[in-house]
């Protein structure tokens, strides 16, 4: 008797085999969905320079969309790595409920850091734009300064 096993099966397998193997595949998994997030953005910025090309308009957006994404990236980077293992712990020792609680409670908090950044932010940048884009004329320092609260 010939036993097939379908591709699907397969991927399931690696998902149901030994700690390692499911530790390997969910490596795997959200390396290859990070790699695809990547290619997404990275296809955006080309479709932005094919159809804008370059001029005054893009370096302003460039410039205004920099420092928000890289406190974007530095605050939510870290915190999924950092409380993934204190959410599992809370749920394995505690139970659900205070898991719940935990999640709750560090959403809260992330959302008063947001808005602290954020505060934080529109008081600095008019400021670091000078310096950011220290060749800027006035008319683009003022669209840079547009859309940075637009985004």
């Amino acid at each position: 008797m010939t036993v097939v096993v379908t591709w699907g099966q397969r991927v399931v397998g690696w998902f149901h085999g030994s700690v390692n193997r499911r530790i390997l595949a969910a490596a795997l998994t959200v390396g290859g969905l990070s790699a695809v997030v990547k290619l997404v953005a990275t296809l955006r910025e080309l479709a932005v320079a094919y159809r804008f090309g370059t001029g005054d308009a893009v370096d302003a957006f460039v410039i205004a969309i920099l420092i928000p994404q890289l406190v974007i990236n530095v605050v939510a980077g870290s915190l999924t790595p950092a409380f993934t293992p204190v959410f599992i712990e809370a749920r394995e020792t505690h139970g659900p409920t205070a898991a719940r609680e935990l999640l709750a409670s560090t959403v809260a908090a992330s959302a008063f850091l947001a808005l602290i950044i954020g505060s934080d932010l529109v008081l600095v940048m008019p400021t670091a734009f000078r310096f950011l884009g220290p060749g800027f004329s006035p008319e683009k320092l003022a669209l840079t300064r547009a859309l940075f609260f637009v985004l």
